[in-house]
């Protein structure tokens, strides 16, 4: 390779590393959620709603759902959910809804009555076998068993589940002799029993401060604990009845789905100062026994973001061409 190939190319990268320093990455783009997403198990079906105003967008996806569990939206933004009825994941075209078949085929790898599910730090599938009393693996793009990730140490029953901001997995234990959050690391190792004296523990996130936050379902409200595992508030209002799911929409606001009175509860949530009111109830209209929640993530480029591109792109060009000229003597 010749000395002025060699050094293009040094200024083609540096031409590159200059339209990041002027603004171009990932977090230059607008984010907003599209909508907000709702299992419902006695429906059989997920409906969609308008996040901020809680106006019902109709039936999102159906058939071939049985009895919808678990809604998560993966890394390609399409919409995978657990079916207790046919014990399967399937999974949907994340902006029409339609049917792309079982991402994991019925039963694998002993997989009964599946819960939760979420895209994991490595990009695979986890998911709650509740009545293998275990978490198992998929692979993230095809599906396929990967294996069973976490099991025994008192999990028994697991429904929700969520991966902590360092890798460690948070796994609610709902049998009654349990009753528990267990944490796991992020190799599917027992840490510890993390939280105990819950009552039908069901949906499990994680906030953005990295405190976890557990939808207790028979006692009617959700509780938030630090890192180490010390509840650190007792949240509920607003007649909320069986929470099921938690999840934040992009204001910060905690929104709770009740799988009684069929509601989606919204509370205004202040993590630094540990304070959670009622705000209202967001959403009813379609709702049939709701299990799960979930938002589905729109990222828009900013448009000052893709001029820096194209001008930055130009610029880096024109450096180029002009050092190649001058590199073969027909500039000075």
């Amino acid at each position: 390779m010749s000395h002025s190939r060699t050094k293009n190319r040094w200024l083609l990268r540096a031409g590159l590393v200059a339209l990041a320093a002027l603004g171009f990455c990932p977090a230059a783009a607008n984010a907003a959620f599209a909508d907000l997403l709702a299992a419902n198990i006695s429906g059989g079906n997920v409906t969609q709603y308008n996040p901020t105003t809680g106006a019902s967008l109709g039936v999102f996806a159906s058939s071939p759902l049985q009895f919808p569990q678990g809604i998560t939206i993966g890394p390609d933004n399409n919409v995978y959910v657990s079916d207790l009825g046919n014990n399967t994941v399937q999974k949907f075209n994340g902006t029409t809804g339609a049917s792309l078949g079982a991402f994991v085929t019925s039963g694998l790898g002993g997989l009964n009555n599946p819960h939760s599910l979420v895209f994991g730090p490595n990009g695979d599938l986890f998911v709650t076998n509740n009545r293998g009393n275990n978490v198992l693996e998929f692979n993230g793009a095809t599906g396929a068993l990967v294996g069973v990730f976490a099991s025994g140490n008192g999990l028994s029953a697991p429904t929700g589940l969520a991966f902590g901001l360092d890798g460690s997995l948070y796994v609610a234990s709902s049998a009654p002799g349990s009753n528990a959050l267990l944490k796991f690391s992020s190799t599917g190792a027992f840490v510890s029993t993390f939280a105990t004296g819950l009552n039908a523990p069901a949906g499990v996130t994680v906030a953005p401060d990295g405190s976890i936050f557990v939808a207790n379902d028979n006692a009617g409200n959700v509780l938030r604990y630090n890192t180490a595992g010390t509840l650190l508030n007792t949240i509920t209002g607003g007649g909320l009845l069986h929470p099921s799911s938690i999840v934040f929409d992009n204001t910060g606001k905690l929104l709770v789905a009740s799988s009684t009175g069929n509601g989606i509860y919204r509370f205004n949530a202040n993590l630094a100062g540990n304070t959670f009111s009622f705000d209202q109830i967001l959403a009813t209209a379609g709702l049939n026994t709701p299990t799960a929640l979930a938002l589905r993530l729109t990222v828009v480029p900013e448009p000052s973001s893709v001029i820096l591109v194209g001008l930055g792109l130009v610029a880096a060009a024109g450096t180029v061409a002009r050092r190649a000229r001058g590199s073969r003597g027909l500039v000075s």
